[in-house]
């Protein structure tokens, strides 16, 4: 665990047993630091991460103070739902459709508009460089992908104490390709997978392709990760692989926290369940 993060978890333990209470005020930055060791960036850090979750609030030349936490609070009922045969493609290339129709403005597609694509402009810088020899010498960028950057990845890994190779890592035309490059490597048709109730379409039509079976695993609405659904379901159904978005979840937009990530990697581990997990 990194420092910041020890900190952020120290002070968040005293504000759960209420040795901090509401609208207490916090060691300034510069104390803490001075009390921890610690620098003072990485106190920063950590005060802003426990403001990010809500649990601090910051006041302007006043500096940080204990946020009043919520007790008694009524959880909406959530559900786990089995969907053994999926159809979800043609629905998806249905929607993709529909907001072609020249009156949408597509704000939120990947698509570009046709007239772009098409455009005499384009057309002559593309036909350019398919005369020139250099465009067809791109053999280092295919999968598994240029061996100098697949080198600088690992030793980034190494740095955090991953022990990692440049052969054990694929670099990929995106996070889809990914995904599905993962799945046909670990499942195969009739398997039960793990995905998150609401999760990118993209998910599901690799599922659909593959034929497997999901489990959805809803939101909580308060850690965004619901962990007592998660082990409910591991324990219940035989599940292969999970494909879970932590952080910066698409289209909801939650991060969960480390205290939960850690839980999860001891249920995967303990259930022997492949983890899929979408940074």
């Amino acid at each position: 665990m990194y420092k910041a993060e020890q900190l952020a978890h120290n002070i968040r333990v005293l504000i759960k047993n209420q040795s901090f209470t509401a609208h207490q005020k916090l060691p300034s930055l510069r104390d803490q630091a001075a009390d921890s060791g610690l620098s003072l960036m990485t106190v920063m850090n950590a005060y802003q991460s426990l403001e990010a979750q809500g649990l601090i609030y910051a006041k302007e030349k006043s500096g940080y103070f204990v946020s009043p936490q919520k007790h008694h609070l009524r959880l909406p009922h959530t559900t786990v739902a089995l969907h053994q045969d999926i159809s979800i493609n043609s629905l998806v290339f249905k929607y993709l459709k529909s907001i072609q129709a020249p009156t949408v403005v597509p704000l939120g597609s990947a698509f570009p508009d046709d007239r772009l694509v098409s455009s005499k402009k384009l057309i002559q810088i593309m036909a350019q460089l398919a005369r020139e020899p250099s465009s067809y010498h791109q053999h280092e960028s295919l999968p598994p992908g240029k061996l100098a950057l697949r080198q600088l990845i690992a030793q980034r890994y190494n740095m955090h104490g991953v022990a990692t190779h440049a052969d054990d890592i694929v670099i990929t035309s995106g996070c889809l390709d990914a995904l599905n490059l993962a799945l046909q490597a670990v499942a195969q048709s009739g398997d039960y997978i793990i995905l998150q109730q609401h999760i990118f379409y993209g998910a599901w039509q690799a599922a659909e392709r593959l034929g497997l079976k999901v489990i959805t695993l809803p939101e909580h609405p308060i850690y965004g990760f619901d962990l007592t659904a998660f082990e409910q379901i591991l324990q219940q159904y035989p599940i292969k692989v999970c494909w879970l978005m932590l952080n910066s979840h698409n289209p909801i937009g939650f991060n969960v926290n480390h205290e939960i990530k850690a839980k999860i990697a001891a249920l995967i581990h303990e259930y022997q369940v492949y983890l899929i997990k979408s940074i």
